[in-house]
């Protein structure tokens, strides 16, 4: 990609952000539609917002690679600290510690315990886990308590694409 692609591509954004303003009166024109014309609408954004989705993890992964490798590695060897660009932009690079557990959680626990660290550890539970859960429990016909948790049921349209008949 060069700089005229980036360009273009800068002006395709631009009309897809016009686009993305006029969807929010999408909703309003499918529900107006005889179902049959309102399935056909609702595939066509749903390709493109996965088209969408697509590209965006593409730009994201690219972005990533240039922010954390690429752009510090250059930095590093031309000794650079900060830039400027001519488009005013102010460039820095910086360090930032990450950490993250590796092996038994609970031996990670205890040692942050032992280390004076333990207002750091918090009991969680998982969302997706917990729904699961409420589901198995809904299918046996008990629910979870509906004074400590909120659950409902989420409706959901499924796209499965096809293949013709040859």
């Amino acid at each position: 990609m060069n700089a005229k692609d980036i360009e273009e591509a800068k002006l395709a954004l631009g009309k897809l952000r016009a686009m993305f303003n006029s969807l929010e009166a999408y909703t309003d024109v499918v529900r107006k539609q005889a179902t049959p014309k309102a399935v056909e609408m609702y595939v066509a954004l749903k390709t493109l917002a996965d088209d969408y989705d697509e590209v965006g993890k593409a730009l994201t992964e690219t972005v990533t690679e240039l922010k954390q490798k690429t752009i510090p590695e250059k930095f590093e060897t031309e000794g650079v600290s900060s830039f400027t660009t001519t488009s005013g932009y102010r460039v820095t690079v910086s360090v930032t510690p990450r950490a993250s557990m590796k092996g038994d959680k609970l031996l990670c626990f205890q040692w942050l315990r032992d280390n004076n660290l333990g207002d750091i550890v918090t009991e969680t539970v998982n969302a997706s886990t917990l729904s699961s859960v409420a589901k198995s429990m809904l299918e046996e016909g008990k629910e979870l308590d509906p004074d400590l948790f909120l659950t409902y049921l989420q409706p959901n349209t499924s796209v499965t694409k096809i293949k013709k008949a040859a």
